[in-house]
């Protein structure tokens, strides 16, 4: 399903990195899926120089052809890891947060985690359209119910949502890789 609101605005951390890449003990040699990681690449920088390899999913900031290259790569547990940075609370519409949410638990091994950053917005619970597209107001906790259709074990860090013991999605609620 199409987003009310676009979140090709939402990527705006070119300077710094989300909170969750100094949060993580990274792993030299493994590779990290970062889904809805933006247009920029300092994360991808940031997580080289620690050994490791980050693949971003982007369908409103990379290519068609990007996008496609970077699933059949982290496609059925191709990623040790994988990041949902300030994404899920910028979607409104709850089927497509959890194709989001299905596309991490797709993405990481059997012994992966996957890690959730919300940002909280003014923690109302009340959704509202910002200049740069939408903001769901929820707290952390609020997205614990729907990760956990797509994980088995998850654990919550102030704002960092932690899921581990990925269940099989349903190939419906996956990206295209075309």
């Amino acid at each position: 399903k199409s987003q009310e609101f676009t979140s090709a605005n939402t990527s705006i951390n070119q300077s710094k990195t989300p909170a969750t890449f100094g949060r993580v003990k990274w792993k030299r040699g493994t590779v990290n899926a970062d889904i809805g990681g933006g247009k920029f690449d300092n994360a991808t920088k940031m997580l080289a120089g620690k050994g490791v390899k980050n693949l971003i999913y982007d369908p409103f900031n990379r290519t068609r052809g990007h996008n496609a290259n970077v699933a059949k790569q982290i496609g059925e547990g191709g990623a040790d890891t994988a990041t949902v940075n300030n994404v899920l609370n910028v979607i409104k519409e709850p089927a497509n947060r959890h194709k989001v949410i299905a596309q991490a638990s797709d993405a990481i091994k059997i012994d992966g985690e996957a890690y959730f950053l919300i940002y909280e917005g003014n923690k109302t619970s009340q959704g509202a359209q910002t200049k740069a597209g939408y903001q769901n107001n929820l707290k952390a906790k609020d997205y614990i119910k729907e990760i956990s259709s797509y994980f088995g074990k998850f654990t919550q860090r102030g704002n960092l949502l932690v899921a581990s013991k990925p269940k099989k999605a349903d190939a419906n609620d996956l990206p295209a890789s075309t």
